[in-house]
């Protein structure tokens, strides 16, 4: 079962779950001789009293330097770009968080326009032979490291070509009903399948028409998120 803390206070108790026995968090290797530090500030997580997080993984370096990765929610709804990842040392001290927020979220959580509205434009955004629309979700879109309440519709189909599958994620502002972007999920898979197998680990890749590269394999000078600032 996933466990899930609030952020009450000033302080955020993130690292609890790990640091206690017998409630590891998942990928966690329990720290030899030491405990991480079970607290993180608030301010360092840009955190709001709306918001709770849940482990969704973690990660240990070969020099004892752990990483763990938290999924953000605010007042229930999932937060895209709110994840946060703390570092700890390997001697079990606090080592930062890293954090896509540029502030704490403060945002209405009242739907404007209806699902029935984000399917509909998420019909209008898709190019080819539509098969299915998917069920609108309402989330709030911190990608730009500030939260927008919106609309994430996936549109299932065939590109103009009538051969090519596609499954596009439309995202729509839930006050406006603008289009905020949209991606390819079927895309963003082809290009992560067709990197080289070789690669090194550590290394990084482009991905091919994203304008985007991954990073392949653990490295243990590199931040778990790159696109995370870390406090």
């Amino acid at each position: 079962m996933k466990r899930i803390i609030t952020a009450v206070g000033a302080v955020v108790a993130l690292l609890a779950l790990v640091a206690a026995p017998g409630h590891a968090s998942p990928g966690a290797v329990p720290a030899a001789g030491a405990s991480l530090p079970t607290a993180v500030h608030a301010a360092d997580a840009r955190a709001s009293v709306e918001d709770a997080f849940t482990v969704q993984d973690a990660r240990t370096e070969a020099d004892g330097v752990r990483h763990l990765r938290y999924q953000r929610t605010y007042r229930g709804l999932r937060v895209a770009g709110g994840e946060i990842v703390v570092h700890g040392r390997a001697d079990g001290g606090y080592a930062g968080t890293s954090v896509g927020l540029i502030a704490p979220l403060s945002l209405s959580t009242e739907a404007m326009t209806t699902a029935a509205q984000a399917a509909r434009a998420a019909r209008a955004a898709f190019t080819g032979a539509i098969a299915e629309v998917g069920r609108p979700e309402n989330f709030v879109d911190a990608t730009s490291g500030r939260g927008v309440l919106a609309w994430e519709t996936v549109v299932g189909g065939y590109r103009p070509d009538g051969q090519t599958p596609s499954r596009l994620h439309v995202v729509t502002d839930a006050t406006t009903g603008s289009v905020i972007r949209s991606f390819d999920e079927i895309s963003v898979v082809a290009s992560a399948a067709a990197e080289p197998i070789a690669a090194a680990a550590g290394s990084t890749i482009a991905v091919a028409g994203t304008g985007q590269s991954s990073t392949r394999g653990p490295s243990p000078s590199t931040p778990p998120s790159p696109a995370l600032l870390t406090a």
